[in-house]
């Protein structure tokens, strides 16, 4: 004779109790949830049934879908009902999740029942699972990159960045501290917009920030603003505190004065900058653009986000910085002897002048370095002045989309540029 706890099954693979244990409201009623609880719970749930070890609380019996026994993988990322049949302390339990259409809007519920009247309230039940399925699963507090147009995450190793690593004006390296300084002492996440052209060191102090609040257990997300971003902001919730980084956001949901944005994409990001569903104070993120102008005007206004931070131009000071640290974390020189040929004042007077970008300074001088060390003869200021002035010159051309459309829309005999 079976026990509570045991389930009897069919020949055909039936759950006898399935139907019944589904309609008795005995441990409490339906429950409305979200996609990324769904995700997370299917995570969780695989794994407690391949590794029972892994929970003392729960163990996990069957999976069922459509009444019929499913003893290899629970899947939840599909519309329809699919339970999880599990023993939790002297109970049967079974939860049961329902995806379903109304309209064109996506409903997500739970619903749990037991096969004893018992005392335990669902929410609390509820919420254990949840934490458990959370702690399980070593989302919190780790680097998450999320997929585009889907709820899917790979956990990542965030690339090491402090503040050794960056050279900016002190002003942006204020504006960086504050954002770490509100969090340690009032747990508010901040909201920054970082502004500045390619390789100006936006996304360089977004790593920098990432690191260190990773040390007070903030979860870091990655990802794009897309048709899923209020799935991936409940996600983000629910691993609390998070910081989200939103990379070229103009890409995504553009500027209605240019006429190139997603009317979707930008109501939705709107909504959580400052509308009925904004980011609670534990959930900030920081947001890059390489201009401005690309970004609709709306989400510009002051208070949606908390800062806008300016890349401008770099100090002398600054490209010095970053030449020694090419050289360093390039080719290990350190050696005052070694680098000073690099960080001439006239070299550093003509990056200067050209405003550079961070990134261009680090990349010319590893070139440099690689050029001198297969050179025959040592190059000399000069020698690195003129390769500089020639690869700007390059530059320029390349900028100068004019230029480059009459070279490749001559109508010439011969193959290649005109003179």
């Amino acid at each position: 004779m079976n026990t509570d706890n045991e389930i009897n099954l069919k020949s055909d693979g039936e759950v006898d109790f399935i139907s019944n244990l589904k309609s008795i409201r005995k441990f409490s009623q339906e429950i409305s949830s979200n996609r990324p609880v769904f995700a997370v719970f299917e995570n969780y749930f695989n794994l407690v049934f391949q590794k029972p070890e892994l929970s003392e609380s729960i163990k996990i019996l069957a999976f069922e879908e459509n009444d019929q026994i499913n003893n290899s993988y629970l899947s939840l990322n599909h519309q329809g009902s699919s339970s999880v049949i599990c023993s939790y302390k002297n109970l049967l339990v079974c939860i049961s999740f329902n995806c379903f259409r109304n309209d064109s809007e996506i409903f997500f519920n739970i619903f749990i029942s037991s096969n004893k009247e018992t005392e335990e309230k669902t929410d609390d039940f509820f919420r254990f699972i949840l934490e458990e399925a959370i702690k399980l699963s070593d989302l919190k507090g780790s680097y998450l990159v999320m997929n585009n147009s889907c709820l899917d995450w790979e956990v990542s190793r965030l690339e090491k960045r402090s503040f050794n690593d960056i050279f900016l004006p002190d002003e942006l390296i204020n504006n960086l501290k504050l954002y770490l300084n509100v969090y340690a002492k009032s747990q508010i996440i901040l909201r920054y917009l970082s502004v500045g052209i390619p390789g100006s060191g936006k996304t360089e102090s977004a790593l920098v920030l990432a690191n260190e609040l990773q040390k007070f257990g903030v979860t870091i997300i990655k990802t794009k603003i897309d048709e899923c971003l209020r799935d991936k902001i409940d996600f983000a919730e629910m691993l609390a505190p998070s910081m989200i980084l939103f990379d070229d956001i103009d890409l995504s949901i553009g500027s209605r004065k240019e006429k190139s944005y997603n009317p979707e994409f930008l109501a939705n990001f709107l909504d959580i900058l400052d509308g009925t569903k904004k980011l609670p104070k534990n959930v900030g993120l920081i947001a890059t653009t390489n201009s401005a102008e690309l970004i609709d005007i709306a989400a510009q206004r002051p208070g949606r986000f908390n800062k806008i931070i300016f890349f401008n131009n770099i100090t002398k000071e600054n490209i010095k910085n970053i030449i020694l640290k090419s050289l360093k974390y390039e080719f290990s020189l350190i050696k005052e002897e070694k680098t000073k040929i690099y960080t001439d004042n006239e070299i550093l007077d003509l990056l200067y002048k050209n405003k550079v970008t961070g990134s261009y300074v680090y990349n010319i001088i590893k070139i440099l370095r690689l050029k001198d060390n297969s050179s025959d003869s040592a190059l000399t200021v000069k020698d690195i002045i003129k390769e500089i002035n020639e690869d700007l010159k390059i530059i320029e051309i390349v900028k100068n989309s004019s230029i480059l459309k009459e070279t490749f829309d001559a109508k010439e005999s011969s193959i290649g540029f005109r003179n």
